[in-house]
């Protein structure tokens, strides 16, 4: 009996020193971090991919079973995580809820329908900034460690790899941006890019806000401002219909480029 536990022991041993901790993330840029810095330390579910939109996507049944079994869910404060953070508490009450967005000072997004009695709601798109990623990243490095402390010195080297590749990223943006003017409008769809535009001195002329159907009359007055800020071309994402900027890239004769703010890249 005694050889039987002690067998069983060290088998238990030697499954938690391999065992990788289980990781769940809302979006990709949340998940690329992750891999960056835990490698192949971690285990990592994705629940919103890369063409959905958060704010009405489902969690698969695939998903849920994996909530199951992890160990953290990194958040990212977004309003699209209130709906599924019960099920995912009620699926597994032992997964530590982490804000990997903590310490990040949020800022406001327009909004063309604020009454005296509402507070405006906080942008929650804070990974488009180097500076903001950079503060996700320390969350996540930290919460590694902490579950996992023998492996520290690894998770350090590529933490400290990650904000190698943060810091270059931000001086390849500074260079292409050094030749524009201070608050330099660009047009987008949706207002997914205050944090950049405000780190990069930068303006955002938003064409939608807060999810909203653009009127004929809101899209006339986007035109005009659009061929007074002399505007270029009109950032649309895949999340979301790209209708009524095709109306003003057409009327003014201008691009329209696609480009996701969950894209990792």
């Amino acid at each position: 009996m005694k050889k039987v536990l002690l067998g069983l022991f060290i088998f238990l041993g030697i499954t938690s020193a391999y065992a990788k901790i289980n990781i769940v993330v809302s979006i990709p840029p949340q998940q690329a971090y992750v891999e960056e810095i835990g490698k192949d330390l971690v285990n990592i579910t994705l629940l919103a991919p890369i063409g959905t939109n958060p704010n009405f996507y489902e969690p698969k049944r695939s998903q849920m079973t994996a909530v199951e079994q992890a160990h953290v869910y990194f958040t990212i404060g977004g309003n699209f995580e209130k709906a599924w953070l019960p099920k995912m508490i009620n699926q597994n009450k032992n997964m530590e809820i982490i804000d990997s967005s903590s310490g990040i000072e949020k800022t406001t997004m327009k909004s063309k329908n604020i009454s005296d009695n509402q507070s405006p709601k906080k942008d929650v798109h804070v990974w488009t900034t180097p500076k903001n990623i950079a503060i996700i990243g320390k969350n996540i490095y930290e919460t590694l460690v902490r579950y996992d402390i023998k492996n520290k010195d690894q998770y350090t080297k590529n933490y400290e790899e990650f904000l190698e590749k943060v810091r270059k990223t931000d001086e390849e943006i500074k260079t292409i941006f050094k030749d524009l003017k201070k608050d330099t409008k660009f047009m987008v769809y949706h207002p997914a890019w205050g944090y950049f535009a405000k780190e990069y001195h930068l303006e955002q002329l938003p064409i939608e806000i807060e999810g909203k159907e653009v009127k004929p009359k809101e899209l006339q007055k986007m035109v005009e401002k659009a061929k007074s800020n002399n505007v270029k071309a009109i950032l649309t994402q895949p999340e979301f219909s790209t209708k009524g900027a095709q109306v003003i890239a057409n009327e003014l004769g201008i691009k329209v480029v696609e480009i996701s703010p969950i894209n990792p890249n």
